[in-house]
């Protein structure tokens, strides 16, 4: 179970600026930065994604990773599930311990980027309040399309995924094909056994609008301990609700 200190999280769909919107948050007060060479010593500090050593920055400068002096804080389930057969086990056995031992000394609140819906995240947290970015399908598609579509396919989770698991293992052997494989070949290779190529474009948009309107329309509703924005929000009303 949750124990340590707070969490905001900015829930919300790829490209719809959740991580921009941390690092403003990041700049009160009472939210923790993770201050960091490769993050930027303070949250407005943009420009380090030039020298971070943190891939998906070079695609978008607002990415940041959660390092802490002990380590780097584990991810919520959206981006691990296919590594893990369980979600419930997932944040009981793994998630929450390693959370707990490494935020020991942390007094302020921390700021999370997840694409887990809030109801979701109201089923695990019990001290959390929720940022809700909602947006229509075409939008969140748009951006998409121009960041997390490109971003790096392969991700090690070295602390949390043996080296031995099966889906570790097949990205491997994706990363034996393509090195610098992205989001959208692992689309490629699910629809098409190819990496991506661009006569799939119009599939590819198709498949997303299909997804995301789904997702939005999920998004769109009232939810505990949430407050829905969009993704140019109203900063006001966020600050209100962050620092009452």
């Amino acid at each position: 179970m949750q124990s340590g200190p707070k969490i905001v999280f900015v829930s919300f769909e790829p490209g719809t600026r959740g991580h921009y919107i941390a690092r403003v948050i990041a700049c009160l007060p009472n939210v923790y930065w993770y201050s960091h060479s490769d993050n930027g010593t303070h949250p407005w500090n943009i420009a380090s994604a030039k020298n971070s050593s943190i891939r998906q920055r070079h695609a978008f400068p607002n990415h940041f990773d959660r390092l802490v002096p002990k380590g780097k804080l584990p991810p919520t389930w959206d981006y691990v599930q296919g590594y893990f057969p369980s979600e419930t086990d997932y944040y009981e056995n793994i998630f929450f311990p390693q959370f707990n031992e490494l935020t020991r000394d942390i007094d302020q609140t921390l700021v999370y980027c997840t694409h887990s819906v809030p109801s979701q995240l109201n089923r695990y947290f019990s001290n959390c309040q929720i940022l809700n970015v909602v947006e229509s399908a075409d939008t969140i598609v748009e951006k998409y399309i121009k960041t997390t579509a490109l971003f790096p396919g392969w991700n090690r989770f070295a602390n949390l995924v043996d080296e031995n698991n099966i889906y570790l293992k097949y990205l491997n052997k994706l990363k034996d094909k393509k090195k610098d494989f992205t989001v959208r070949d692992l689309w490629a290779q699910r629809t098409h056994i190819t990496m991506y190529k661009p006569k799939y474009d119009n599939e590819y948009k198709l498949s997303l609008l299909k997804k995301y309107t789904k997702l939005s329309e999920l998004r769109n509703q009232q939810f505990e301990n949430t407050l829905n924005i969009r993704m140019h929000p109203d900063w006001r009303a966020v600050k209100d609700i962050l620092l009452n």
